[in-house]
C-alpha cells in the first residue's frame, strides 16, 4: 500500500456541505486520522472544529487539484473571510492560479479558461486591497514553483503590484495589467515546446522564432475580444525604452505604459527566478544588474518596484545612490521570502 503524502491547507476555507476530497487532522495522540470522506456532508459541528486556530487540516497531495477547483467556487468568500489568515489567503490565491494556467497551457483558445482568468485576477485585486500587508505575501511566494508554470502568475501579480503602486485604486486598470501579465506568454504554446528547453545556445533561425511569441499572445488575446491594454501587453512586453527591444522596435512614450509596466515585472521575474537558463539570482542583485540597464525601463516603474521590494524610503535611497551596504538592502529584500512560514499550505 503507497504511503498518503499529505498537504496542510486552512481548515477555515471548507465551508458547510459536501466536500469531493478525503479530510485529515492530526488527532490528540499525534497520529493522523481521517476527519471526514470525500461526499461527507460539512455540518455545523464540523465547521466549528475547521475554524479553530489550534487545529491543523491536511488534505492527500493527489487530491490538491479538487481542492482547488473546490477553493475556486468559493474563491470571493475565500478572501472576504475574517477566519482565514493573510497568507493563507495568499496561498490559496496561487494555487487557483497555478490551476488556471496549466489549463491555459493546454487550451490557450478556451473562452471557458479565460473568464476563469478573470475571476482570479478579481481575486488578486481584492486581496491587495484588503491589508498593507498582501503585497508583502504575494511577493513572498513569487519564486516558490517551477519556472514554466510560475512565470505567468508572478508576472501577473508584479504587474498588479506595480499597478497599484503606480494608478492607486483605479481597480479597471490594475484588473486589465494583471490580465495581461498572466496572458502575456500565451504565445508560446504556439511555438515547438522543444525549442523553449533549449539549454545550448539558440541560432539567429531559432531567436526569431521565439520572439515570433509576442505577436502570437496579442493575436490569442485577440480572439478572446479582451480590451486593447490587455492585447498590448501580450505584444509589446519585450519592447525597451532605449528601442532594444521587439517585435517593432518601439521607443520611450511609443510604448504603452501598460507594457513598460509589464518589461520590468518580466525583467525582473526572469532574474529572480529559477529556470533552464540560469539559478535563482538575489532580489538585491536583480535591481542592480536592471537599475546597471536603466535605460531599457521605465524609470517610474523601476522605482515603484524598488518600493516593492526594499519598502524604505531610506533604504531606495541608499540603493540609488550606494550609501547603503549590501548586506543590509539584502538583508530587507529576502525579508520577504522569510516573511510566511515555509510550511507548503494551500
Amino acid at each position: 500500500m503507497s504511503k498518503i503524502v499529505l498537504t496542510t491547507i486552512a481548515g477555515a476555507s471548507i465551508e458547510l456541505g459536501e466536500i469531493p476530497f478525503n479530510l485529515y487532522a492530526r488527532g490528540t495522540g499525534g497520529g493522523m486520522i481521517l476527519f471526514c470522506r470525500s461526499g461527507f456532508a460539512i455540518t455545523a459541528r464540523h465547521k466549528e472544529a475547521l475554524d479553530r486556530s489550534d487545529r491543523i487540516f491536511y488534505i492527500s497531495s493527489a487530491e490538491i487539484d479538487q481542492y482547488l477547483d473546490y477553493v475556486f467556487e468559493r474563491i470571493e468568500r475565500v478572501v472576504a473571510s475574517d477566519s482565514i489568515k493573510l497568507g493563507d489567503k495568499a496561498r490559496l490565491v496561487r494555487g487557483v492560479g497555478k490551476r488556471i494556467v496549466r489549463r491555459l497551457l493546454d487550451e490557450p483558445r478556451s473562452g471557458k479558461c479565460v473568464d476563469q482568468s478573470k475571476r482570479f485576477i478579481d481575486s488578486q485585486i481584492e486581496l491587495i486591497f484588503s491589508s498593507p500587508d498582501a503585497a508583502v505575501h504575494l511577493f513572498s511566494l513569487s519564486s516558490a514553483d517551477p519556472y514554466a508554470l510560475s512565470h505567468s502568475i508572478n508576472v501577473c501579480t508584479f504587474c498588479m503590484l506595480l499597478g497599484e503602486q503606480l494608478y492607486g485604486q483605479s481597480r479597471d486598470d490594475i484588473r486589465n495589467l494583471g490580465l495581461g501579465g498572466l496572458l502575456h506568454d500565451i504565445g508560446k504554446t504556439q511555438l515547438d515546446g522543444r525549442l523553449l528547453m533549449k539549454q545550448t545556445p539558440l541560432t539567429e533561425k531559432e531567436m526569431s522564432e521565439i520572439r515570433r511569441h509576442p505577436v502570437l499572445s496579442s493575436q490569442l488575446i485577440e480572439e478572446h475580444q479582451l480590451p486593447e491594454s490587455v492585447k498590448v501587453v501580450g505584444l509589446s512586453h519585450h519592447e525597451m525604452v532605449d528601442g532594444a527591444g521587439y517585435p517593432n522596435g518601439l521607443r520611450g512614450e511609443e510604448i504603452h505604459p501598460f507594457a513598460r509596466i509589464a518589461a520590468v515585472a518580466n525583467a525582473y521575474d526572469c532574474l529572480t527566478s529559477e529556470n533552464e537558463k540560469h539559478a535563482r539570482m538575489p532580489h538585491l542583485q536583480a535591481l542592480s544588474i536592471m537599475a546597471k540597464k536603466i535605460k531599457r525601463y521605465d524609470r517610474n516603474v523601476f522605482h515603484a518596484l524598488l518600493r516593492i521590494v526594499l519598502r524604505d524610503d531610506r533604504l531606495i535611497e541608499g540603493f540609488l545612490t550606494k550609501k547603503i551596504g549590501s548586506k543590509e538592502l539584502e538583508a530587507v529584500a529576502r525579508s520577504h521570502a522569510s516573511h510566511i512560514n515555509t510550511a507548503h499550505v494551500l
